[in-house]
């Protein structure tokens, strides 16, 4: 399956950590890859260097969280807080 190019371009554009998961369902193994615009135009097929395994999927999480405890969204204060909302 083709992903599209304006799908592509959509993630890579998303300002947070995304990624591409594609199955190989005769082997059935899964791979992953980077759609934050590392070079990536379309997508007619997604490279098998990485493999969805315990390893990857530990260097994934802290890939995520490295990048999501930069932010303190706990400290946030909206302008757009309904003040009256309970």
């Amino acid at each position: 399956m083709k992903v599209r190019q304006e799908n592509v371009i959509s993630l890579a554009s998303y300002p947070a950590p995304t990624y591409i998961v594609g199955i190989d369902e005769i082997e059935e193994i899964g791979y992953m890859v980077s759609a934050n615009g590392e070079s990536l135009k379309s997508l007619s097929s997604l490279s098998t260097q990485f493999k969805i395994i315990k390893q990857n999927k530990e260097l994934l999480w802290q890939e995520v969280d490295d990048f999501w405890s930069r932010y303190h969204t706990n400290q946030l204060v909206s302008k757009f807080a309904d003040q009256d909302w309970r």
